[in-house]
């Protein structure tokens, strides 16, 4: 009979053959890479809408506060008061 140590290593070994094989399917298939090629756009669209989210709000921010000082400054030389 085989000793315990021995039956431990075939099993191992086929596992890992599995994995290999597993990994070698989704290299030839292209699965993997698509998968990765998919996540990598995602992010990076979500990285594009938070940083020009974040633009276009401190330029409506600009906007609202140059206008706030144009109607105040238009409104003194309106109504006189120097």
């Amino acid at each position: 009979m085989e000793s315990p140590k021995k039956k431990r290593r075939r099993t191992l070994a086929r596992k890992v053959d599995d994995e290999m094989e597993k990994i070698i399917y989704k290299v030839m298939t292209n699965e993997g890479l698509e998968q990765t090629i998919a996540r990598a756009v995602i992010k990076g669209l979500i990285a594009l809408i938070r940083r020009y989210f974040f633009l276009a709000a401190g330029g409506i921010l600009l906007l609202l506060i140059l206008q706030s000082i144009l109607i105040s400054l238009s409104l003194k030389f309106i109504l006189g008061f120097n």
